[in-house]
């Protein structure tokens, strides 16, 4: 029975030992900084180390590693030993827990020598609430360093409850020993989340940077500019049936961001980018199985009584509105941290042109004319509009570092231009020559852009980015806000009076999602 006892002591020992040797080797393995789940080597922050960490009679002095007392009565069999009454004592497993002030404490406060390698003890679940008094420098955070923990300058002071869960979680394990505390391996919560940790290398101080941006805008027009103009009536001074408001810009469309940026000094880059290729096109038709379609031109039908004969007693009359924008910029940014990493951002200055064009198109279809061939009467009026906004802007972002390779920010921009506004109408009918109009007109503008945008690091060269964006153009010419409601001379034998009206205001906005890349 001696013997049988002796041999199983014997390999419980062996195990432990080497059980704690596999856990040093663990947690002194190089890690990647900024990896999620990655274990870096740090070194202790001085040469002691604070008994309260193994408890009283956990792990005596001179027991573990074949000091005098290895095999004695105070040994690994001893009354205070390993396997001793104080196992469930006011140590480990005590109430007091587990509360070291710090690792490797003064020896004046309670603290003594460092335990030899191969020491170090494993114990399962999350490290307790006491834990977040100190951090190791290189194992907050899952292997992150300091910065990794959200600590201020190069110490890492704080590594509350959610990180040890992140890190460690509910069914990992942690470690302590002369190379402090960390995580021996992540359980099953922290290793999902781990999956979609962003990759963050260089810590939570990394700079934000990228070569070259690309995504896409999904813009819509929340404001139309101008007020409605009504088109056509269901009868003589009917009910409306068309307006201008039957064509806003309210649907989403897609277009091209694209940003390249060169570096040109520490912190300073010029940027070259070009958004735009956002093109709406939206129509609005009404039909009548009788022509009793009116249109405005004679006050719906009023004056003259039963209307014009091109533009009157319709069976078909439409609306066709069309829009693009264009954007392209050279901007000087330089870039800033700030001093506990948590926030950084930049200034900018450039030059910005910005392009809106757009056409309105009316039209109606009525009777056969037994005097012209049998031909359906017809009217078709198409008034465009361009706009090209050509100044100087300024700028300039800021960014929060949730943690390493995850940013939330803003970036604003807001500059005075010049617009170049310009308006032309062609009108062609059935019964009345063809006529055109033309004016235009120069008038300062204003752009103003603010975005809201995240940024997920994928790994070192892409980052993933999506984000709303809002857009408000003010003093431009619109296609809606110029279309002449006056009947041409064709129709009445009396000129009427060309105009612009460059003074609309406009807003977009939508969602955006893109792509980043880093050398």
């Amino acid at each position: 029975m001696k013997m049988r006892s002796w041999g199983w002591t014997r390999s419980f020992a062996l195990g432990l030992a080497l059980a704690g040797g596999a856990s040093h080797l663990y947690a002194g393995s190089p890690g990647v900084p900024g990896k999620p789940g990655s274990i870096g080597s740090f070194e202790p922050t001085s040469n002691t180390y604070a008994p309260p960490v193994m408890g009283p009679g956990m792990v005596p002095p001179g027991a573990m590693m074949g000091a005098p007392g290895m095999m004695g009565p105070q040994g690994m069999m001893g009354p205070q030993g390993m396997m001793g009454p104080q196992m469930q004592g006011p140590g480990m497993m005590g109430p007091p827990g587990f509360h070291p002030a710090s690792y490797g404490g003064d020896p004046m406060q309670g603290g003594g020598p460092l335990p030899a390698d191969g020491q170090d003890m494993v114990f399962q679940g999350p490290p307790p609430m006491g834990l977040e008094g100190e951090c190791p420098p290189d194992n907050c955070y899952g292997g992150g360093g300091c910065p990794s923990c959200g600590g201020i300058g190069s110490g890492c002071t704080h590594c509350g409850p959610i990180r040890r869960m992140l890190s460690c979680g509910p069914f990992g394990g942690y470690f302590a020993g002369r190379n402090g505390v960390g995580c021996l391996a992540a359980g099953v919560i922290p290793g999902i989340a781990g999956l979609l940790m962003p990759y963050g290398e260089g810590g939570i101080c990394a700079q934000r940077w990228y070569d070259v941006s690309v995504g896409g805008m999904a813009l819509k027009r929340t404001k139309q500019g101008g007020e409605a103009i009504n088109l056509t009536s269901q009868g003589i001074a009917g009910p409306i049936v068309l307006s201008t408001d039957s064509t806003s810009l309210n649907e989403a469309e897609w277009g091209l961001n694209l940003l390249v940026a060169c570096q040109v000094g520490p912190g300073g880059n010029v940027e070259v980018g070009y958004y735009g290729l956002n093109d709406w096109d939206v129509n609005a038709k009404v039909t009548s199985s009788a022509p009793n379609l009116y249109s405005l031109y004679s006050d719906f039908g009023t004056s003259p009584f039963n209307g014009y004969d091109d533009t009157d007693r319709s069976f078909i009359q439409q609306a066709t509105y069309r829009s693009a924008i264009h954007n392209g910029e050279v901007n000087y940014r330089r870039r800033w941290v700030g001093p506990s990493c948590w926030f950084q951002g930049s200034w900018l200055t450039g030059l910005r042109y910005f392009d809106l064009d757009e056409s309105f198109d009316y039209s109606t279809q009525g009777q056969l004319n037994n005097s012209n061939n049998n031909s359906l009467r017809f009217f078709d009026s198409s008034t465009r509009t361009r706009n090209a906004l050509t100044g100087f802007q300024v700028g300039g972002d800021l960014w929060m570092n949730v943690i390493p390779g995850l940013h939330v920010g803003s970036e604003f921009k807001t500059g005075i231009y010049g617009n170049v506004a310009e308006t032309d109408t062609t009108i062609v009918a059935n019964s009345i020559p063809s006529y055109t109009e033309y004016v235009d007109d120069a008038t300062t503008a204003y752009i103003n852009e603010i975005t809201f945008k995240t940024v997920y690091r994928l790994n070192y060269s892409w980052a993933f980015t999506a984000g709303y964006q809002i857009l408000q153009i003010d003093n431009v010419a619109l296609a809606t806000a110029n279309f002449n409601p006056v009947a041409p001379p064709g129709l009445t034998g009396i000129d009427r009076t060309p105009f612009i009206d460059n003074r609309q205001n406009v807003t977009y906005q939508g969602l955006t999602l893109g792509a980043e890349y880093v050398w």
